[in-house]
This record gives structure tokens, C-alpha cells and sequence, in this order.
């Protein structure tokens, strides 16, 4: 439809003239603007403006995880909600507790995962008019477990911590259902965002987030993330704080040729005359600097040389000694680290 209204204008020079404008509806809520006058034809574009709706729903989280607590909210961006009266239904049933004038939140409680509450609202003003909305809630899962790439031994059964430098990956793993049916993780959009508003990685089946940790100690990065469907039809947000708190160090164990470590040996043994073995366990270094390091070793305050193949292991002959204790220890350098030089001791006593 074609909307004509006239519009006085001066012309060009100074006399009012009658000019008509005709707005012509367009696509993506732009109107084309066309004015005639005597002598003069002008094209232009306007943009319509958007009237929102007088009742919307929204939901906090919008998809909560099973059995947690959410809100709703009613907004009424066109009238004063103080003054309306908002009648609230769920799953079908009247809940006049939750209704009333200016009552236009309520908290719920989510199901199990792949159910669905329905909300629906009411709303009624003074005047006589007002509106109605509802929304769908689906409770979901999503858990961000993360793994620094630190070194930790193939025995330790802790968890590879971040120091500063290290490379830091985190994986989403969500549980969504929708109508019964699972949702295949990699059929499903992510978008990760790191220390800030701006996307860091975005893309269907994108759930692996990698990152460098500042180099700086006891920085903490905030890594947020969302997930949803390819339908856009239910949302799923996630955050996780990883802090560069932990601190590379070495201890010293007891080897044997075939066990390696002995685990429960840092710091100490004690053993009969023979060959021994102390070996280096480096904690929590950047994996990428593992390679680099260097390892000096002394023996009762003098230097030792361990193998070439191996300079992490350092042999000890106590053939000759008794009722002795040796000290060793180690100092392990490592480059482009806060901090390159890490120490670690070993006390060995010998049984008769």
C-alpha cells in the first residue's frame, strides 16, 4: 500500500510550494521516500522504526541446568508495569501466587534434562488493554573441563596445572535434548569469547578452546562460552576463571631401571651398597619449553655429570661408603620462563 501525505516546503527560492511524500514499505524495515514538486524529483530512504511488542517473556538463565532454580521476567516497555495486573499460567495451570499487580517476575524450578516448562502471562491495565506472551524453557547441561599443557609425570595422578606461559585447552561438553531426542555436540554452534566482549573462535563443532596463559604469575582469564542448536532454539552460556597460580618446580626420586620413579621416594631413601639412581621430575613447566631444559647435578656439594642419553638420571656408586648419608641435588634451568632456575635436593642414606 501507498501512503500519500502532503507537506509544505519551501522551494528553492523562498516561495512555498506543495511537495508530496509517498512511502513505499521495503524490505528489512526500510521505506523508500519520494518526493514531487514542480521541477524537482527526490529519492531517498528512511528507516522505520520498530514498535516492540507490549508483553514479552525472559528467561534467567535462558536454558537452566536440571533442577535449578530460574526466573522469568515480564517486561512491559509500553506501559508502567506498577499499574497492570499480570495473571501467570505454567505447564497449563492457573498460578494466581505468582500473580497480581506490578508481580511481573516469578522463580521456577527446571525439570530433568529434555523436559519443558511452559510459561504464559497475562496482562491487563487500567484502560482495559494490554497483552500476553509466552515462552518454552529447556533445561540443559554444560561443563567446561580444561587441561593445561603443563609437564606432570605419566604416574601423577593430579591434574596438569596452568603456570604463566603455558597453553591452556578447555572442551565443551554439553548434554541438550530437545523432544526427546539427544543433540550431537558437533552439530552444534559455539562461540567462545576470552578476557573480553570480542568472539575468539566461532563455528559448528568448535568445542575444543586452546589459549597461551599470560606469562605474568597469578593471572586470572575469564573464558566465556555459549552453545546452541543450528534452530536457534535453545541456548546454553558457560563460564570458567583459570588462574596462572601454580608454579614450576622439581623434585627428586628414587629410579630403578625398570619401575622408573619411585613415587613415594621425593626427597629421600635409603638403600644398601651398589649403584643408585636419583632421578628429576619436572612439575608444571610450559610443555613447550620441556625440551629446552638443562639439568645440573651435584653429589655432597660437588659436581656430578649425569648421561648424555639421560640427564635427568644421575648414578650413584655408595659401593664403598656405610652407615652414610649422601646429598643430591639438582638444578634445572629452563628458558623464556618467569623464573629459569628451579632447584631440588635428595637425601640418601646407606645401610650397612
Amino acid at each position: 500500500m501507498i501512503l500519500e501525505q502532503p507537506l509544505v516546503i519551501p522551494n528553492l527560492i523562498g516561495n512555498p510550494v506543495f511537495r508530496y511524500i509517498f512511502w513505499i514499505p521495503a524490505c528489512a524495515g526500510m521505506t523508500f521516500l519520494t518526493i514531487i514538486a514542480p521541477g524537482l524529483l527526490w529519492f531517498g530512504v528512511a528507516r522505520a522504526q520498530t514498535i516492540p511488542p507490549p508483553v514479552s517473556l525472559t528467561a534467567d538463565p535462558s536454558s537452566p541446568s536440571p533442577r535449578s532454580q530460574f526466573t522469568v521476567t515480564a517486561s512491559t516497555p509500553t506501559f508502567d508495569k506498577d499499574l497492570a495486573t499480570f495473571d501467570w499460567t505454567v505447564d497449563g495451570k492457573k498460578r494466581p501466587e505468582f500473580s497480581g499487580i506490578g508481580a511481573n517476575e516469578i522463580a521456577l524450578a527446571a525439570g530433568a534434562i529434555g523436559s519443558v516448562v511452559k510459561i504464559s502471562v497475562s496482562v491487563a491495565r487500567p484502560t482495559g488493554d494490554g497483552g500476553s506472551s509466552s515462552l518454552t524453557v529447556i533445561p540443559s547441561d554444560l561443563s567446561l573441563p580444561w587441561i593445561a599443557e603443563t609437564s606432570v609425570p605419566a604416574w601423577y595422578r593430579g591434574k596438569a596445572l596452568p603456570t604463566p606461559g603455558a597453553m591452556v585447552s578447555i572442551a565443551a561438553v554439553p548434554r541438550i535434548v530437545i523432544g526427546g531426542s539427544a543433540l550431537k555436540p558437533e552439530d552444534l554452534i559455539y562461540r567462545w569469547r576470552i578476557d573480553s566482549d570480542k568472539e575468539s573462535l566461532v563455528g559448528a563443532g568448535k568445542r575444543v578452546f586452546t589459549f597461551t596463559a599470560s606469562t605474568l604469575p597469578q593471572t586470572t582469564h575469564q573464558i566465556d562460552m555459549s552453545v546452541e542448536d543450528l534452530n536457534s532454539r535453545i541456548r546454553k552460556d558457560a563460564r570458567v576463571l583459570i588462574t596462572t597460580d601454580a608454579v614450576p618446580r622439581i623434585l627428586l626420586y628414587a629410579s630403578s631401571p625398570l619401575g622408573g620413579a619411585e613415587w613415594y621416594s621425593a626427597g629421600s631413601a635409603a638403600t644398601r651398597p651398589g649403584l643408585f639412581d636419583v632421578v628429576v621430575e619436572p612439575f608444571f613447566f610450559p610443555l613447550s619449553s620441556v625440551a629446552s631444559l638443562t639439568y645440573d647435578w651435584t653429589i655432597d656439594g660437588a659436581a656430578a655429570r649425569a648421561s648424555v642419553q639421560n640427564p635427568r638420571v644421575i648414578t650413584i656408586d655408595t659401593g664403598r661408603r656405610a652407615n652414610e648419608n649422601i646429598s643430591v641435588s639438582a638444578t634445572v634451568r629452563a628458558l623464556n620462563l618467569f623464573q629459569n632456575s628451579f632447584s631440588g635436593f635428595f637425601n640418601l642414606f646407606i645401610n650397612q
